[in-house]
């Protein structure tokens, strides 16, 4: 049954999906980056001390544990970034979906509404046909 809240409805169901899309698509960046950040820890893991060899190749060494650490660091802020805006997202997919559940219970209440106004207009015509078939029986009698 049609009513005015169909396509207000239809427009916070949109926003509710779009907002669990978003969610989704971030909680994919998440596991990438975190995947991204284990094979970072397993290269700055990889390297050992050298044993043997010149100053420069210690320097060599610490340059470049240096610069994993340093992507590893970026990397936990961009997961950190990362989890900050999923905590936004899924704060917005509360509130889109508290709208929805509103418009909703709202159509619903019309929809009963209009239910009711038809059941009264049938049992009014349902009355009036008793009454008339009511009426030409008497006047058979």
């Amino acid at each position: 049954m049609k009513t005015k809240f169909d396509s207000i409805l239809k427009l916070k169901k949109q926003a509710l999906d779009k907002s669990e899309v978003e969610i989704i698509k971030n909680n994919q960046m998440i596991v990438a980056k975190t995947t991204e950040l284990d094979l970072a820890m397993f290269e700055f893991n990889k390297f050992d001390i050298p044993q043997n060899g010149t100053y420069l190749d210690f320097q060599r060494f610490t340059e470049i544990k240096k610069a994993l650490m340093y992507e590893i660091d970026c990397i936990r802020g961009e997961i950190s970034g990362l989890k900050n805006i999923s905590k936004r997202l899924e704060e917005y997919r509360k509130i889109a979906n508290i709208e929805f559940e509103k418009i909703k219970y709202l159509q619903q209440n019309e929809i009963k509404k209009k239910f009711d106004v038809l059941k009264k207009s049938e049992i009014k015509h349902i009355d009036e046909v008793a009454l008339m078939l009511f009426a030409s029986d008497k006047e058979r009698v």
